[in-house]
């Protein structure tokens, strides 16, 4: 199969980003979080956040290493007690779309605004909305997606044999390396680690 794993890839990119220089075969994820409703730089002394800033650092990381991986933690929300900040959460998550995020993370602040009004900007978006732990009281069943593959970079076997083989004690690396599409999990997103096994 030639579709790479988020999990995999993720677990590389940390070790690679640790381990040494970034290269043109590292894939740099780039997270954000708390921005509070802030879609414009704070004024701090030394100015920080905004839509247009982190526009700036998505597009230059992309031309360094030719991709990068985006998410976004939550608690970008802005405060919901204001009516008129349902469109600037709204707002928020087109630009989010716009910038090219690969997966938005719900927070307390987004669930201010409630379920159903999240639900229906997730059904809008193109970008994944995910919450591991946030689960609907009448299914029992995640109210979000709980997890997302996104395909990047182009990593074989053999680079990654290789980095483990140098970054790793012995007994840790492991002999066979397969890339899937998707991995197996229960209802409630849990790997299904026998089935592992058996693919």
């Amino acid at each position: 199969m030639r579709g790479r794993s988020l999990a995999l890839l993720l677990c590389l990119v940390a070790g690679t980003v640790s381990a040494g220089p970034l290269t043109k075969n590292t894939l740099p994820v780039l997270s954000t979080s708390d921005a509070v409703g802030k879609v414009t730089p704070c004024g701090c002394h030394t100015p920080k956040g905004g839509f247009a800033r982190i526009a700036s650092v998505i597009d230059s990381t992309k031309i360094k290493y030719g991709d990068a991986l985006i998410v976004d933690a939550g608690d970008f929300a802005p405060e919901a007690s204001n009516p008129i900040e349902e469109t600037r959460i709204e707002f928020q998550f087109h630009a989010m779309e716009m910038l090219g995020y690969d997966a938005i993370g719900i927070g307390e602040r987004e669930l201010n605004f409630g379920v159903a009004k999240l639900r229906a900007l997730a059904a809008a978006s193109k970008v994944p909305v995910l919450s591991a732990n946030l689960m609907d009281k009448k299914t029992g069943q995640p109210a979000f997606k709980p997890w997302v593959i996104v395909k990047k970079g182009n990593l074989s076997e053999d680079e990654v044999k290789d980095y483990v083989k140098t970054n790793l004690a012995g007994y840790k690396a492991p002999r066979d390396v397969v890339f899937v599409d998707e991995l197996p999990r229960t209802s409630t997103g849990k790997v299904l680690k026998r089935e592992l096994k058996d693919a």
